[in-house]
């Protein structure tokens, strides 16, 4: 008997999540690991790339290896983008642990991520990527398992502390670090910009002027499915 994809696949994840879970392949923009009901979903692409599909698979395996439900629930009941934040850094988390755990994946990781920005999957083709916020090129730079050209200059801190978090719970912490940080540059960046518009005799209406982050932390996501 000729084995399908999904067989295949679902073959894979059970062993690399060292239990039985569910496999299914449907009609979804992203891979995601239901982590109350055992479920993996990976998407159907029409042009379906081996090395992307094995990424997504060792990723969502890593959550059910390593996010525990309950400590997960606790974040998904904060604001939405303090649960974007502790999602970049907790997939940064379980990718690392992962891959250490089985080296023979990191090249899928490599080679999956140059697909994904081949095809614009993340939406930052053209886009000079250190112009992006810090969470944006966290969330960047680890997916490429650090092969991205991206510049850490202005924190190269948060690096150590991201390749040293051992728990949920270390990813709590520096998610409302990193958020706390950014909230204090947006409103630093508003005063000096109120205070601009207060010393200047241009009349002109700026207030569309200001650049929205732009964000592509959601890209694998954890998902937890009450009864």
């Amino acid at each position: 008997m000729t084995l399908t994809l999904i067989d295949k696949k679902s073959t894979l994840a059970k062993l690399l999540a060292t239990e039985n879970i569910e496999v299914q392949q449907n009609k979804v923009r992203t891979a995601s690991f239901d982590v109350k009901n055992r479920v993996l979903t990976i998407p159907i692409f029409k042009h379906e790339n081996k090395d992307v599909i094995d990424m997504l698979i060792a990723h969502e395996c890593s959550h059910a290896l390593w996010t525990g439900l309950d400590d997960w629930k606790s974040i998904t009941e904060e604001s939405d983008e303090y649960k974007a934040y502790c999602n970049v850094l907790e997939d940064c988390r379980i990718d690392r642990m992962i891959q250490k755990k089985y080296p023979g994946i990191v090249k899928n990781y490599i080679n999956g991520y140059k697909e994904l920005i081949r095809i614009d999957f993340f939406g930052v083709n053209g886009k000079d990527l250190n112009t992006l916020n810090l969470i944006d090129r966290i969330n960047l730079y680890y997916k490429s398992s650090k092969t991205a050209d991206i510049s850490f200059a202005d924190a190269e801190w948060v690096l150590d502390e991201i390749d040293n978090l051992k728990s949920l719970d270390d990813v709590k912490v520096l998610a409302r670090k990193l958020l706390e940080q950014e909230k204090a540059k947006q409103e630093s960046t508003s005063d000096d910009h109120s205070q601009h518009n207060n010393d200047s005799d241009d009349t002109q209406d700026n207030s569309n002027n200001t650049k929205e982050s732009e964000s592509s932390y959601d890209d694998y996501d954890v998902k937890d499915t009450d009864d």
